[in-house]
């Protein structure tokens, strides 16, 4: 019986032995598998980030159009510049024709009002 009881003792500790190994491959595999997934992320999150670094917040276009447009808007300002002191120095030469007329006008009716005061003058006998 004693033989029994130790054959059976040993056949215990060999399957809780065989138990304990198996857990510990199957404890080692899921690390394993852990590491390489972990490895994995981090690759495909490193090569995610390189992506954003390739493209900018603002991509190059864009910047290259907004120049394009702000270009545009200075010559545009430039070019409405001259036009207004082109307009505007017509406007004085008109304004100075149209003062010079006025100034005739006037030279001219103050010389009639001399005249006509002059013959006034003869004809009343003063």
């Amino acid at each position: 019986s004693n033989v029994v009881m130790i054959g059976l003792a040993i056949q215990v500790a060999l399957s809780r032995q065989a138990r304990v190994m198996e857990a510990n491959q199957r404890t080692r595999e899921f690390l394993g598998n852990l590491v390489v997934s972990n490895a994995e992320l981090i690759k495909r999150h490193t090569e995610e980030i390189g992506d954003i670094y390739k493209s900018p917040v603002i991509a190059i276009e864009k910047v290259t159009q907004a120049h394009a447009a702000l270009v545009d808007a200075i010559e545009t300002a430039r070019r409405v510049r001259a036009e207004g002191v082109n307009m505007a120095r017509q406007n004085i030469q008109r304004l100075n024709a149209l003062s010079s007329q006025v100034n005739g006008e006037m030279l001219a009716l103050a010389g009639a009002d001399q005249f006509h005061d002059s013959d006034t003058f003869r004809s009343t006998g003063r």
